[in-house]
């Protein structure tokens, strides 16, 4: 059982699922309709921006912080790359039929994930991509896969009719602007979690993270903090009917994120199997208990 779901997660068929998750929430809350292309086309871009910047970059640095994982990569390298082709070009053809602000939003990680990897200023200066920003690249990161991830499907499911640059703001778009938000925190959290694991990779390299900038210690601190400020803020927006009664369940994804933050004690621990399967289901697990707290309450009250 866990060498199959490493393997989901070397293949990022994991991270991927995750974008359906979110999918799947932000339309069950704002009472979008569900259909297959608003929950394939977070699963496409998230699969293919992920396995073309671990798989065609291949950054050796990815072999120190993750052997498993790079090991894989190499092995598999040509099929992935097929495979993420393939997914990008048809989530493309469908964001492109569903309108031109499907498939800006669609195109947005793709944008954001070669300013994040590619060095654009010359040698000479210290900052030459988003890569290199500290504190900036953990945030952007998060607010593009936020975005990409939640309020494209609710274009792609008809939460949000436009005409030319005319727009019809339906009742749930609100809804959909909050759970971006949380979204965007959640993912914040994933990612500097990961630095957390890739601590000694990074420090070799001369990357400096926000957990290489803050330390181990101060660092996880930081993501308890957002992590209870994320879990309040969902108590808070749903108490005051901004959110509908079943986002409550969000914050179970809450309590796993503050288990797996425990988990990380200090430098010494093995936190390979933690980041490559814990932390990448967690919000497909999320949307999965949403999933099912929605269809226990149908049975019930019907």
């Amino acid at each position: 059982m866990k060498n199959a779901l490493l393997l989901l997660a070397y293949s990022n068929v994991l991270i991927a699922l995750n974008g359906a998750g979110l999918a799947l929430v932000v339309l069950l809350l704002s009472g979008a309709p569900i259909s297959f292309a608003a929950l394939m086309l977070p699963v496409c871009i998230v699969f293919s921006v992920y396995t073309f910047d671990k798989v065609a970059r291949l950054d050796p640095q990815d072999g120190i912080n993750d052997p498993g994982r790079y090991a894989f990569i190499l092995r598999y390298r040509p099929v992935l790359l097929a495979c993420a082709t393939v997914a990008f070009v048809c989530g493309a053809v469908v964001a492109i039929v569903s309108g031109w602000l499907a498939a800006l939003l669609y195109l947005s990680p793709v944008l954001v994930a070669v300013l994040y990897s590619v060095p654009i200023a010359p040698a000479r200066y210290r900052y030459r991509g988003l890569k290199d920003i500290t504190y900036v690249k953990s945030v952007i990161v998060a607010l593009s896969w936020g975005l990409s991830a939640t309020l494209l499907p609710v274009v792609v499911a008809g939460g949000l009719q436009h005409q030319r640059w005319q727009f019809d703001v339906q009742p749930g778009w609100p809804i959909a602007v909050l759970v971006s938000i949380w979204a965007a925190l959640r993912i914040f959290i994933n990612t500097v979690y990961f630095d957390l694991g890739d601590l000694e990779g990074d420090r070799q390299e001369g990357t400096v993270t926000i957990a290489v900038s803050l330390g181990f210690a101060r660092t996880r601190r930081l993501l308890h903090i957002i992590n209870l400020a994320t879990g309040a803020a969902i108590l808070v927006c749903t108490e005051l009917g901004w959110l509908p009664p079943i986002a409550h369940v969000l914050n179970l994804g809450t309590v796993y994120a503050a288990f797996y933050l425990m988990h990380a004690r200090d430098e010494s621990t093995d936190m390979g199997f933690t980041c490559d399967v814990v932390v990448e289901s967690e919000l497909a697990l999320s949307a999965a208990l949403l999933v099912a707290c929605a269809l226990a309450t149908n049975v019930l009250s019907s």
